[in-house]
């Protein structure tokens, strides 16, 4: 049934990404071709105009589909069909919160591309000897260290999914919270000081454990020479990662179990 509620809620959420990546990925090209080769300020100004709008936009839309699916189809106009389905309320958590996992994800891709074809049409003006030997040194640098690749992709594909899948319970724990018949009449306020009182919370439980643990910046070293520097930073951040990470899952599993009684507790339909 998780399957079919996620199938479900990927389908509900496609309106709003899609035409947003369309625009992003066109927006980002015409710009490449466009401003590099154009002598027309106004022209300039406009395509730059537009860039910025597109790309502000494509960061709200994430925040904007996790809010308005949550609350619309839980505590909304879908409530009473949602809650009326043979699932848990843990199955709707999850999948609603799968999804955003997964469009996240796309959303980086997306990104990336777009990125990529704002400099395909200025790749000539590179200088390719120079990129090569940066991109040569900056692997003999790399590989000289105790730097593990591997791991680290590892690490920062484990951090975006927990720090995204924290983000996005943190903010179904506002919205259930606005929903309370306490709050009810004035849900907006409650839902953004419930999210701001949380994050503060395990931001600041973070930085106290880890002031106390691995310190708050990475160890000075008395050297210029770039694999040592490299070595100290990695295992800083390394160790700064795990904490972190561990830190917030455990802030997620408490909000998510909250989450869950008040579904089951204290459901207040609109």
């Amino acid at each position: 049934m998780l399957g079919k509620l996620i199938k479900h809620e990927f389908k509900a959420c496609s309106r709003y990404f899609l035409p947003i990546y369309v625009a992003l990925l066109l927006v980002f090209l015409l710009n490449g071709f466009t401003v590099p080769k154009t002598s027309d300020s106004v022209i300039s100004l406009i395509m730059i105009i537009l860039l910025t709008s597109v790309t502000l936009l494509f960061m709200f839309i994430n925040i904007y589909v996790t809010v308005k699916r949550f609350s619309s189809s839980v505590y909304g106009e879908e409530g009473y069909l949602t809650n009326t389905l043979p699932v848990t309320s843990n199955q709707i958590i999850a999948s609603k919160a799968i999804t955003i996992l997964i469009y996240s994800f796309l959303s980086t891709i997306v990104l990336g591309l777009a990125i990529l074809l704002l400099l395909t049409p200025n790749l000539s003006k590179i200088n390719i000897l120079n990129f090569s030997q940066f991109i040569n040194d900056a692997m003999k640098v790399i590989s000289s260290s105790e730097i593990n690749v591997t791991l680290t992709i590892i690490n920062f594909i484990l951090v975006f999914i927990v720090s995204t899948v924290s983000a996005t319970i943190f903010i179904y724990f506002s919205i259930s919270v606005a929903h309370l018949k306490q709050c009810i009449n004035h849900k907006y306020i409650y839902g953004f000081v419930t999210y701001f009182v949380l994050s503060a919370v395990e931001s600041g439980v973070s930085n106290l454990i880890l002031n106390h643990t691995v310190g708050k910046t990475p160890p000075s070293v008395a050297t210029n020479d770039p694999v040592i520097i490299i070595n100290a930073v990695n295992t800083f951040f390394n160790s700064t990662f795990l904490l972190s990470s561990v830190i917030s899952l455990i802030f997620t599993i408490l909000a998510w179990i909250a989450i869950d009684y008040m579904m089951k507790n204290k459901l207040n339909l609109e």
